[in-house]
């Protein structure tokens, strides 16, 4: 349901060169994301989630980047996505993802090397940047189509 204060979500998908799809998601009045969707096959695709902001200062901290980042899910799961994945540069927004996919659900890389390390969600807060966190992508929310 969209009202004025549940605006429609704007979306735009293209096919890039090497077959990856990047995806713009915008809620007017509320904030954008951006992702990127990798490979196809048996493992099904990946979603990198690039970035994503709130236009209005007084929606930081209330939800709202769980409510884009369930958006961008539930559109990138439609398209195949099966794992997400995002380096998150501040102790919020590795919240926010934590949030969507479940803190059970994250295991986390070295940003740099790659390499996996074994660390809980509360020692990869203290240097969010330093670290790529993977998930599984989670069944859309009834709830996601509203923000």
């Amino acid at each position: 349901m969209t009202s004025a204060s549940n605006p429609t979500p704007e979306t735009r998908w293209e096919t890039l060169e090497d077959g990856a799809e990047y995806g713009y998601l915008k809620v007017p009045g509320t904030g954008t994301i951006s992702t990127t969707l990798y490979g196809t096959g048996e493992t099904g695709k990946r979603m990198s989630i690039g970035m994503f902001v709130s236009e209005r200062p007084d929606l930081q901290r209330t939800g709202n980047g769980k409510d884009l980042l369930r958006l961008a899910m539930a559109e990138a799961r439609q398209k195949g996505a099966v794992s997400a994945f995002g380096r998150f540069i501040s102790q919020s927004a590795l919240g926010a993802f934590a949030g969507v996919v479940g803190e059970e659900n994250i295991t986390f890389t070295e940003q740099v090397s790659g390499e996996p390390v074994d660390i809980t969600l509360d020692e990869a807060m203290d240097r969010p940047a330093d670290f790529i966190a993977h998930a599984p992508v989670p069944e859309p929310d009834i709830d996601a189509t509203v923000v």
